[in-house]
């Protein structure tokens, strides 16, 4: 079992001093030039010659399956996430010399916090992977050195970094998943870079989530922030990635048991008998966790809810596809959420009811639900517990793992997309470090679970990318073509509807609005750019291969709007 606050190694924080002192220099970087503040983030000429202002139509392999550098498939999606990143700079705010969260006039917008200036990070460290040059490095670097910003000295117990640039409050509320994500991102800019510093700058995060997110005292489970309101899938599952990758990079035992016992908790814990982990959860606000579009696909467990989108259509109790439908509900309008079967056990819950989405989650009461009392933890009037894992399906981690799980059952955790990435990537890098291919078997078992059970992906492109990139890095151990064709495919439904400029990316990738999101979001253009990013650092698959996969059982390929 973890401790609750762990020893924080002693050369993590010896010669404090000197690393703020570091961090300081690094800002002035950012924000001074000779000729004062800059007015562009550098990327006018990252793509070199060759980078046009329209988008190229991604190919899956060159004809002899040969691959490396120059390889057609690489080369195309590499100047997709390059002409992509290259228009970021529309977010750009010239004073502050950092990025708004949003495009446009909106009075309320701010700069991008922690959680979304990640994946424009991630694509930056993909990008400098694929395409190591002195321009590609130096972008990783300018961006690294605006992401320490975040950093935060005086937070309890220890620091960590906050959500947005220049907190110093040792009670600012912090979460412990942005601290992994952008642990993880530092991991990537020292794989871009070969520098050293961004190991140091992921350690601290995660020695910031060990010291006061693990729940011991109830038998597990990470917490969502510093405030301690829920537990959360998406954060235990980060802080496995960033902890397995820690140990593939520094070999400090440490870092491998807390992997194990994170990912064991959630074997334990969150696994369905489908593969996948509990999709959804009793918090009262369950739209910030997973989007309010989340639509449940014949999962067992969980309340049959479906999305309202023209009255086109019947929604049945067994549905299993994402279609145009109506119950009960004369009313219903385009977006609304439906109600049409109510899990075992929930009290409260109407077949025909919709979710009103925030307003009424925050009441935790949906309209049309007539006996739902405030105090219950509801998702639309149906309240149900997601702590049974259902049909011993949860013992399929590798024996270490195994012997770590806890008996302890939580009440208000959820697993949306990126964390169910984030679980794959975690057990390949194991896979990786360990040599024990146990773990690579397990994350190969759940890969395609995640694509059987959770496509169509429409979380929203910052979640879905981040299931994408733990699909590839696996792929890039296993070399299971169907894997890369895959995420191919949602490149292809990338380039043919989530455009709303070119080269910008601001729909969701069946062509609606992200689900949950503010237009015009940073992290929403990061995140189908981080998809074009990823494939660009892969060795394609042969054509044979390909069209061997091409079709194969590997679980429904998403659709574009009709």
């Amino acid at each position: 079992m973890l401790r609750s606050k762990r020893q924080i190694p002693n050369r993590i924080y010896a010669g404090a001093a000197a690393l703020v002192a570091v961090v300081v220099v690094a800002v002035v970087v950012v924000v001074v030039t000779a000729d004062g503040p800059t007015t562009k983030f550098p990327f006018s000429s990252l793509g070199g010659p060759g980078i046009s202002g329209t988008s190229a139509a991604p190919v899956t392999a060159d004809s002899s399956g040969t691959s490396g550098e120059g390889t057609v498939a690489s080369r195309s999606y590499l100047e997709l996430a390059e002409v992509g990143i290259e228009k970021t700079s529309e977010w750009w705010h010239g004073s502050a010399d950092w990025f708004y969260d949003q495009l446009g006039s909106n009075p309320n917008r701010a700069q991008v916090t922690l959680w979304g200036s990640n994946g424009m990070f991630e694509a930056l460290d993909e990008i400098a992977i694929a395409d190591p040059t002195a321009k590609t490095k130096a972008a990783v670097e300018t961006f690294a050195r605006g992401e320490q910003r975040y950093w935060n000295p005086n937070l309890k117990p220890v620091p960590g970094y906050s959500p947005q640039v220049g907190e110093q409050s040792s009670s600012q509320p912090t979460w412990y998943d942005d601290n992994a994500w952008i642990g993880i991102a530092f991991l990537d800019a020292y794989r871009a870079t070969g520098n050293h510093t961004y190991v140091t700058d992921a350690e601290r995060a995660f020695a910031f989530i060990a010291a006061g997110g693990w729940d011991a005292k109830q038998g597990g489970g990470m917490w969502w922030s510093t405030e301690h309101q829920w537990l959360s899938g998406e954060a235990l599952a980060a802080a496995s990635e960033l902890a397995a990758r820690l140990y593939q990079t520094t070999n400090q035992a440490e870092y491998l048991t807390d992997a194990e016992t994170y990912i064991g908790w959630a074997n334990k814990n969150l696994l369905r008998p489908q593969g996948v982990y509990v999709p959804v959860a009793s918090t009262p606000f369950p739209y910030l966790i997973e989007p309010d579009s989340y639509v449940n696909r014949g999962r067992t467990g969980a309340p049959g809810i479906r999305m309202c989108m023209e009255g086109r259509g019947i929604c049945g109790t067994d549905s299993t596809e994402v279609t145009p439908c109506k119950t009960g509900s004369k009313s219903c309008k385009p977006g609304t959420l439906v109600i049409v079967k109510c899990a075992a056990g929930a009290n409260g819950c109407k077949p025909g009811s919709t979710i009103s989405g925030p307003a009424g989650a925050n009441g935790n009461c949906s309209n049309g639900a007539k006996t739902c009392k405030a105090s219950q933890p509801t998702r639309g009037g149906a309240s149900f517990n997601t702590t049974e894992p259902g049909g011993g399906a949860a013992t399929a981690g590798p024996a270490t793992a195994a012997n770590k799980k806890t008996s302890a059952g939580p009440e208000r955790v959820a697993m949306p997309h990126d964390g169910e990435g984030a679980v794959v990537a975690a057990m390949t890098a194991l896979c990786e470090a360990t040599g024990k291919q146990s773990w690579c078997t397990e994350a190969d078992q759940r890969a395609r679970d995640d694509i059987k059970w959770l496509a169509p992906f429409a979380d929203g492109p910052q979640y879905d990318s981040v299931l994408i990139r733990g699909l590839l890095a696996l792929y890039s151990e296993n070399h299971d073509a169907r894997l890369y064709d895959f995420a191919v495919k949602l490149a292809g439904l990338i380039t043919k509807h989530v455009q709303t400029s070119p080269n910008v990316y601001l729909r969701g990738w069946d062509g609606r609005p992200v689900p949950s999101t503010p237009y015009g979001s940073l992290r929403t253009d990061a995140g189908s750019i981080g998809v074009f990013a990823d494939l660009a650092t892969l060795k394609p698959p042969s054509r044979a291969a390909m069209r061997a996969a091409d079709g194969a059982a590997s679980g429904r390929v998403p659709k574009g709007p009709a």
